[in-house]
């Protein structure tokens, strides 16, 4: 997981036991922020910030933790400063008040009870991903988003490589035909990176991962 912050801050890559990083977090924060039942973790998944304290737009509260994106809403511009406590992702007031979700409900696995749903899209930071940010699902619930991969080695050190073996989804704007190639590009060392993302199944506890890539040095 922290490669994935050398990508963004510099840091050395370094690794992390399961036990560490899945039950209590290597990162803590600087304040109490409420649970999130699909993403345990949003501080470990870079998702809140922990930088110059701030004011919630939604509170007017002085915090410490605050997110910043991914959010969808017409009354929000890439302008803005938008800036959010974790209390009021989590009780709503955010997504009411700027009439946005924090996850694409069209970029999710399906499940049968619209209240997931909507405690996933309304109620539940979401993630960055530089393509797609899908949500997987299992045993008709969300699952849990418990970590950052972007080693296949990391996968191996959670003693979990059997489960994902049979069981990766990978954006469907890039190809990959098979668990050897996914292994051998799922590489920090890569020239092009893929972006893994490590789901729990909140009921039976199976693991589940999504990957995506950059294409953005395709667009230029």
């Amino acid at each position: 997981m922290l490669g994935w912050l050398s990508r963004f801050f510099g840091k050395e890559n370094k690794k992390i036991s399961e036990e560490e990083f899945e039950d209590d977090g290597p990162i803590h924060p600087k304040e109490p922020i409420p649970e999130f039942k699909y993403h345990p973790h949003p501080l470990d998944t870079i998702t809140f910030e922990q930088k110059e304290p701030a004011t919630c737009m939604c509170c007017n509260r002085f915090t410490q933790v605050y997110y910043e994106f991914p959010f969808e809403s017409s009354l929000i511009s890439d302008d803005d400063d938008f800036v959010i406590c974790p209390n009021c992702i989590k009780n709503g007031e955010a997504s009411k008040r700027y009439q946005g979700k924090f996850q694409n409900p069209d970029l999710c696995e399906k499940v049968s009870d619209p209240e997931k749903l909507d405690e996933l899209c309304h109620r539940t930071p979401g993630y960055y991903a530089p393509e797609k940010a899908y949500w997987l699902a299992h045993c008709d619930d969300f699952c849990a988003l418990v970590a950052l991969i972007d080693d296949w080695c990391e996968i191996e050190e959670k003693g979990i490589e059997k489960e994902i073996e049979i069981d990766w989804v990978v954006n469907d704007n890039y190809e990959i035909k098979d668990i050897e190639t996914l292994k051998e590009q799922l590489n920090y060392e890569n020239d092009e990176p893929l972006y893994g993302y490590l789901f729990r199944c909140l009921h039976c506890g199976k693991h589940r991962l999504y990957v995506d890539f950059d294409n953005s040095d395709d667009e230029d």
